[in-house]
């Protein structure tokens, strides 16, 4: 969607599939450690907040839009 968000998360598929919903999804698999959620910017914010908690890495995506995402 036009105006979401994607974000490079250190997690791994398993680890953040708990917390999708119908607004984010993971958008890539770029490593073992490494996933690209992408959705609703509110949506894909409150899953990354679940890993900044723990001291995991995040990196925002310079995108126009929420690719590979629901």
């Amino acid at each position: 969607p036009g105006g979401g968000a994607m974000v490079a998360v250190q997690a791994t598929e398993d680890e953040v599939l708990p917390y999708l919903t119908d607004g984010v999804g993971v958008a890539a698999i770029n490593g073992p450690q490494s996933v690209v959620v992408s959705g609703e910017e509110d949506s894909v914010a409150a899953v990354v907040e679940v890993f900044r908690e723990q001291g995991r890495k995040t990196s925002r995506l310079k995108v126009s839009h929420a690719f590979h995402s629901p």
